[in-house]
């Protein structure tokens, strides 16, 4: 699951040769939510390397910027800002793909911001917006009920369409194709046709 995971994602990125890689231009979150930070990096395999990741907006006062760190492919929580302890996960599985997957939980709107993500060893980084706003309420049965837990996986539903698209558009053409090849079967019309042009 991890793997097609991986997978899907690889897909809906755009890869950019050099010294770049691609990362979602900005990422949209509600508070008591999570955010998912995803950076591609393909075709490099990231899982022995060195990368960091931090706060470079002005927004965020916290001397320690560091959001995230990864040693040798194992995470390193000393440089860790305590705005974000025990808040962060990393998606190791798709490390080998070239991406670095970062999940911020319990989302608050301080977390909005710019992120940057450094691969020293390479000599690549990436950055990315996160907006984060209040959740919204929507009336059921007389209640209200937020949506900010509904949300929490709506950006990989929006990949997992992405992929399906194209899929079910190429399931249709060879339906078409197939449905314009069949030979279709003799009939007395057919013969009668033949005769009237002077075919026996």
């Amino acid at each position: 699951m991890a793997l097609r995971f991986c997978g899907l994602m690889l897909t809906t990125f755009f890869l950019v040769a050099g010294n770049h890689g691609a990362a979602d231009p900005a990422v949209h979150a509600q508070v008591g939510g999570t955010a998912v930070l995803r950076f591609n990096f393909a075709p490099f395999n990231l899982e022995n390397q060195t990368l960091d990741s931090r706060r470079i907006d002005i927004n965020f006062t916290d001397p320690n910027k560091y959001v995230f760190s990864l040693r040798g492919g194992e995470e390193n929580f000393e440089p860790q800002s305590e705005s974000y302890k025990d808040r962060v996960s990393l998606n190791s599985t798709c490390l080998r793909h070239g991406l670095v997957v970062l999940t911020i939980h319990r989302v608050n709107l301080s977390d909005s911001g710019e992120y940057l993500l450094t691969l020293p060893k390479l000599n690549m980084k990436l950055s990315l917006v996160l907006d984060v706003k209040e959740a919204e309420t929507k009336k059921t049965d007389g209640n209200n009920t937020t949506t900010a837990e509904g949300t929490k996986d709506e950006d990989l539903k929006h990949y997992a369409w992405l992929a399906v698209i194209p899929v079910a558009a190429i399931i249709i053409i060879i339906i078409i194709a197939v449905a314009l090849l069949k030979p279709r079967p003799w009939s007395p019309k057919d013969g009668e046709k033949g005769s009237s042009n002077g075919i026996i």
